[in-house]
């Protein structure tokens, strides 16, 4: 039949699924019917490995020291199924070396074909170095210190201490306020790199230097004025402080106490310093005493001493005249010197004391005279005496009191005019006598006019109620006139009005009077703006000008209505004197208040003639006005005017009084005449 291939009857399967030995049966059959058999043997086998699975990362890192748990494997077998628990793992890792290992996981199938599997592991040092900061961090500094780093030590895991490898870099510079960094660096051998800083903090922590200038404590008087040294203040950072200071604080001087002043400045940081003045205001002003009465004093012997006193005041404590101590005695019985001391202490402690000295003497007998006061006939002399052996006399005519610098007494007085006699006694070492008063009149009659009437007005004759002085030569003071007539008027109202002040008009009145120049006929030289023809002093301002006694003011005035000043006063009676051709002196006078004064020459003439004595305070005032009833007293002296004392005033008001009334009734009135030849 030849080729049967395509009739072979195949038979039998091969379960490759299943490990086993199969039988595949080829049979053939002729056409003749011949069968053929022919068996092939298949032998399914696992010959295959278990598949192994390796959990987690493989290769694995792990950190030096840390713990190794390894994650493990899974096995699968083709055949056999899962194999995981018939894995048996070999190898270990030793985590605290660095270094490469390996793990195996290996598991056999039961055909016997074995699997292997491997984890490698890599133990490293990924581990940076520790660096730890010795001493502070961070750390402040002050402002100029010195800083010495205190440095830093390094260790690590693997290659132990590293300290010496450790690089430092950075400054801190203490001159200037401010943070800084101090970086310390160390690398270990698997090139992990540390850094640690050090935060270095540069401050202003030192307070303001305050200097208090001038002393401190200060010790001040009470009442004084305090006026504060102050101070001033440095920083080491800010420098000069001085405009920041705040001060704090008064000082009473009017209270004694302790006082503090305070002085506070802060620097920019915020630094403050405080420094203290204290200021002792104290009580080292001595009481006042003030002695009453006079002092030093002078009694008579026998007589009865009765002390005057003292008061005491105090700045601080006030009236202390009650705690004045008192000492000394005075026995009136014995003639000689003696001292009462006051005394007294304030609070504070400050004493004072003053002393009254009392002169115990003997007095000089009075003055007696062989004539008491009365009406005399001319040429009538009068005798003065003492009953005190070896005291001398001394007298004046003229109603001043005597002095020893008066006239002496040596001879009888001759009665030749009017007069009052006015002596005392004096002895060394004996109190002088009490003044004594002798007035004379001499017997003769006389006719009178008495003042009144205004500028214009007039009186009527009457009899004088009381003699006038007379008039000689020889009395005459420096550059005096002989006028006997009224010179100056009251108001049409009976009134003088002593108080208010002379107009320029009015003094050259009375200055054409006395000089009795002729006012009716005078030649007009020259006329001022403000005095008309019609005006009443018209005439008498053109006499005394034409004659250089005054002078008018820029802008062609007199000003007839001015007051006139005391200084100016003083000019008029110059030219008055060198009008008379006196020469009086303007040699240096002692009045306070007319150094550097226009009028000072002139002033220094008018008390040289004795016209004027000035105040009791030693003052002239020379731009004050003139009152009219000091120009009376000035012109009466110049005019040898003596006081008239009436008994009757003229003016209503200007009484017996006051002060100037003898030498105004004087004015207004006639002189009596009691020489024959006038």
């Amino acid at each position: 039949d030849g080729d049967l291939t395509s009739s072979i009857v195949t038979t039998g399967e091969v379960d490759t699924t299943q490990v086993g030995e199969y039988e595949i049966t080829y049979t053939v059959t002729d056409t003749a019917g011949n069968t053929a058999t022919a068996v092939r043997t298949v032998k399914v086998i696992d010959d295959e490995k278990p598949e192994i699975t390796v959990l987690g990362e493989n290769p694995v890192t792990v950190s030096h020291g840390s713990e190794y748990t390894d994650a493990g494997a899974t096995a699968s077998d083709n055949v056999d199924g899962d194999l995981t628990s018939s894995i048996v793992t070999t190898g270990t890792v030793d985590t605290n070396e660095v270094g490469e290992y390996e793990i195996t996981y290996t598991v056999t199938d039961l055909a016997g074909n074995t699997a292997t599997a491997k984890r490698t592991v890599n133990v490293i040092d990924d581990e940076k170095p520790e660096i730890t900061i010795n001493g502070e961090n961070p750390i402040t500094i002050s402002h100029g210190s010195e800083y010495v780093d205190a440095g830093a030590t390094a260790s690590d895991n693997v290659d132990g201490d590293l300290s010496d490898k450790i690089i430092t870099t950075g400054e801190v510079d203490t001159t200037k306020v401010g943070t800084y960094e101090i970086t310390y660096t160390v690398t270990d051998a698997a090139g992990n790199t540390a850094t640690a800083k050090r935060t270095v903090k540069v401050e202003d922590d030192e307070k303001p230097e305050i200097t208090l200038l001038g002393d401190n404590p200060v010790t001040v008087s009470h009442g004084s004025e305090y006026i504060d040294a102050g101070a001033e203040a440095l920083d080491n950072v800010d420098g000069d402080l001085t405009s920041s200071i705040v001060t704090t604080g008064t000082v009473d001087t009017n209270e004694v106490g302790e006082y503090e002043i305070t002085y506070t400045v802060t620097d920019l940081a915020g630094n403050t310093a405080t420094e203290v003045r204290t200021v002792k205001v104290i009580d080292d002003e001595k009481p006042e005493i003030t002695v009453l009465g006079e002092n030093p004093i002078t009694v008579s012997h026998g007589s009865d001493y009765i002390d005057a006193g003292a008061t005491a005041s105090d700045n601080v404590d006030g009236d202390l005249t009650d705690q004045i101590i008192t000492t000394g005695e005075v026995d009136t019985t014995k003639v000689g010197t003696y001292e009462i001391t006051y005394t007294i202490t304030d609070a504070a402690g400050n004493s004072i004391t003053a002393t009254r000295t009392i002169y115990v003497k003997q007095q000089v007998s009075p003055v007696t005279a062989s004539l008491n006061s009365k009406r005399v006939s001319k040429g009538t002399k009068v005798k003065l005496s003492t009953s005190t052996e070896g005291a001398t006399i001394y007298y004046t005519t003229d109603g001043t009191a005597p002095s020893t610098s008066s006239k002496k007494y040596e001879k009888q007085i001759t009665i030749n005019k009017a007069m009052t006699i006015k002596a005392i006694a004096v002895k060394d070492g004996m109190i002088d006598s009490e003044i004594e008063e002798f007035k004379y009149t001499i017997k003769t009659s006389g006719g009178g006019n008495s003042g009144g009437g205004g500028n214009g007005g007039g009186g009527s004759p009457s009899e004088p109620e009381e003699e006038f002085e007379t008039i000689e030569d020889e009395v005459l003071p420096l550059g005096a006139i002989k006028f006997y007539q009224p010179y100056i008027k009251g108001y049409p109202d009976i009134t003088f009005r002593p108080q208010i002040g002379v107009k320029r008009s009015e003094l050259a009145a009375i200055f054409a009077r006395i000089l009795q120049l002729d006012v009716e006929n005078v030649e007009v030289n020259h006329e001022f703006s403000d005095v008309s023809k019609d005006h009443w002093a018209h005439n008498y301002i053109q006499a005394v000008t034409k004659i250089g006694l005054f002078e008018g003011y820029p802008g062609n005035t007199f000003k007839p209505e001015q007051s006139i000043t005391r200084a100016e006063i003083a000019v008029v009676f110059s030219n008055y004197w060198d009008y008379v051709g006196a020469n009086v002196e303007d040699t240096e006078t002692d009045f306070s208040d007319i150094n550097n004064h226009w009028a000072y020459s002139f002033i220094n003439k008018l008390y040289n003639a004795g016209v004027v004595q000035g105040f009791e305070d030693n003052t002239f005032r020379p731009d004050e006005e003139t009152k009219r009833e000091q120009i009376v007293l000035m012109v009466n002296k110049i005019i040898a005017r003596p006081a008239l004392n009436r008994e009757t005033p003229t003016f209503t008001d200007l009484n017996k009084d006051h002060w100037a009334y003898e030498e105004v009734e004087a004015a207004v009135a006639d002189a009596e005449i009691t020489d024959d030849e006038e």
